[in-house]
């Protein structure tokens, strides 16, 4: 169990496969440009060629008192844009936590561990919520 909150009515739990669905709904736009990954950015030839990137996805899903904390380790295709890809899959997942779960953020973080073409071409590229936020609203 993720999260629990207990009140005189009663109690809300919510468990890590409902965080699960909404990363996956987050990604949906990005269905052919982006991928969960693992923490190494490897995947085998083989993976890629039945196209099973999801078997080796690992994420990490945390609960502190400032909120919830999200970190994703993707893939992206190559020529994809690094900055409107993360962002987006972010402001994606952050709508559907505030807005359905009603959960504060304290963070979400996604790690490029990789670049598909022919081979997959291995990098650490880190981005993050705040830091996308903070630089929106400097442009403003």
């Amino acid at each position: 169990m993720l999260y629990r909150e207990v009140n005189t009515i009663g109690a809300v739990s919510i468990n890590h496969s409902v965080v699960d669905e909404l990363i996956a709904d987050a990604f949906q736009p990005y269905e052919e440009k982006a991928w969960l990954a693992n923490y190494k950015g490897g995947v085998s030839d083989v993976m890629i060629r039945i196209r099973n990137f999801d078997a080796l996805a690992e994420k990490v899903v945390t609960m502190s008192e400032k909120g919830i904390f999200i970190r994703l380790y993707i893939m992206l295709r190559f020529g994809s844009s690094i900055a409107d890809v993360t962002g987006g899959i972010m402001d994606r997942l952050a709508f559907s936590l505030m807005e359905y779960l009603e959960l504060p953020i304290d963070n979400i973080e996604i790690v490029v561990t990789g670049m598909l073409s022919k081979n997959v071409a291995r990098r650490n590229i880190r981005t993050d919520y705040r830091t996308l936020l903070n630089e929106r609203a400097g442009k403003s």
